[in-house]
């Protein structure tokens, strides 16, 4: 026979769950802050031992390190933005020159096909398919431009979070110890694992591309980078990218436009699907249908801010509800585990104490129940 779920339990199942709709409401209307807060909050727990290796090592002050270090990474994100802001403007310039090489592809498809015989006149509809691209590219390009201009202004914001933080932390570098510890030391890799892998990734793809004489081979290269950090869906965003400019370039042969699309997703595949899983191992100890629910949810709430950063925090909250009793069972779920949603239906054993008190040591449940049954006869 099945117990009923206590009452204690789903009053804590119902109180977590209208906190996390606050919690999300909150972050929600909160992001213009909240974002680029959690950004130099990871941010610092990466830099921290550089800066206080750079104290231990040179004998610079403290204060002199922080500066260092962040205006190092300032310079990396200026860069990078300044080769994307420069490729588009490039590409901007030769919108004209895609567009006719768009519409002789879409000509020359046109007169392979039998087009008339579903209805479709070639000279009407044709014409129109192959001029839609122009506003569509045009779109695109200031979406693009409105989105640098947006992570740059935020990327002021992250590194005056981020130098506070790091003035705040004197300590010796030594690491946390307990909970807060074991977050750090998990967070710390996976960081440092990504940076890593999506810098190799960003240069193979670049130094490919480039070899292959593509166009904004370097602005590929970045964006196969940034995208490395959104597991799954940014390797195959990252392979689709480049696929306009590979089929639209006059100037590559056939052999050239296939290596320019195997190539790059090879090396996706490759450092994405089985390098980083062998370096990175259970770190995090999340289900991949999990890590895709949690790109989804996060993607809604801070969009590709929140994609980026949405498997740390996951697993941020998972560590933090493994810690309690109530919330385990909800962090092996998240997991992967449902041991110990099973466990959890079970009374606490010292209920199971309490019921069995009345009964005499060593007789059965079976036998305790038949002499009652007698005692109540007579």
């Amino acid at each position: 026979m099945t117990r009923p779920i206590p009452q204690h339990r789903i009053q804590t199942a119902c109180l977590l769950a209208l906190t996390a709709i606050a919690v999300a409401a909150a972050l929600f209307w909160m992001r213009a802050v909240v974002v680029p807060f959690v950004y130099a909050l990871f941010l610092a727990i990466t830099l921290t031992p550089i800066v206080h290796t750079m104290t231990r090592v040179t004998r610079i002050p403290h204060v002199v390190s922080v500066i260092i270090a962040l205006i190092a990474v300032f310079v990396v994100v200026a860069v990078l933005g300044g080769f994307i802001s420069v490729s588009i403007t490039q590409f901007a310039r030769n919108v004209g020159a895609y567009q006719r090489q768009f519409q002789t592809l879409v000509n020359d498809i046109a007169e392979r096909l039998p087009l008339a015989q579903f209805g479709i006149d070639p000279e009407r509809d044709i014409d129109f398919f192959s001029i839609l691209p122009a506003g569509t590219v045009e779109g695109v390009l200031r979406s693009l431009t409105g989105t640098i201009a947006s992570l740059l202004s935020k990327g002021l914001l992250v590194m005056l979070f981020a130098l506070f933080i790091l003035l705040g932390n004197k300590g010796t570098g030594k690491r946390s110890t307990g909970a807060l510890g074991e977050i750090e030391k998990h967070i710390k890799r996976y960081i440092t694992t990504k940076v890593v892998l999506s810098g190799i990734t960003g240069a193979l793809v670049y130094a490919t591309l480039e070899l292959l004489g593509v166009q904004f081979a370097i602005t590929f290269g970045a964006f196969a980078f940034l995208l490395n950090f959104i597991p799954n869906i940014g390797s195959i965003v990252a392979t689709v990218l480049p696929l306009p400019i590979v089929l639209l370039s006059p100037e590559l042969s056939q052999t050239a436009k296939i290596l320019a699309i195997l190539i790059p997703a090879t090396i996706q595949f490759s450092i994405g699907s089985v390098l980083e899983p062998k370096i990175m191992g259970m770190s995090l100890d999340l289900h991949p249908a999990v890590v895709l629910l949690s790109l989804i949810f996060w993607g809604i709430l801070w969009g590709f801010e929140g994609m980026v950063l949405a498997v740390p925090i996951t697993a941020i909250i998972r560590m933090s509800l493994e810690r309690i009793d109530s919330t385990a069972p909800i962090a092996g779920l998240l997991a992967g585990r449902l041991d110990g949603f099973r466990d959890a239906q079970r009374p606490p054993a010292s209920i199971r104490a309490e019921g069995n008190n009345d009964r005499p040591t060593g007789v059965p449940d079976g036998l305790c129940n038949e002499s009652d049954g007698a005692g109540e006869g007579t």
